[in-house]
């Protein structure tokens, strides 16, 4: 298996999105739409850069030549909660 090869010196800051987060009014619920969805993922991504360190992008392929955008988190780590849910642990810079 061949993998993908991401050069970080080459990824991006992560920018503010350009589109605005709907919210649905009060006594409602709803899924976010597609266009929504985008901008409150690249909305959580720039808070999270503003607020707790960097965040690279960039786009590369994967080994069947797909292209793919990759998020890195620097200083950070994937854990499982109590409940098997996915949380976010950032790391002190040392």
């Amino acid at each position: 298996m061949r993998r993908a090869q991401i050069d970080l010196n080459m990824a991006d800051e992560i920018r503010r999105p350009s589109s605005a987060i709907q919210l649905s009014r009060r006594g409602t619920s709803r899924l976010p739409n597609g266009q929504e969805a985008r901008a409150l993922a690249l909305g959580a991504l720039w808070t999270l850069d503003q607020t707790a360190g960097s965040i690279k992008v960039t786009n590369t392929q994967d080994a069947n030549g797909k292209s793919i955008a990759v998020v890195v988190i620097e200083n950070a780590s994937f854990q499982r909660d109590e409940q098997g849910y996915s949380i976010l642990i950032p790391k002190e810079n040392t």
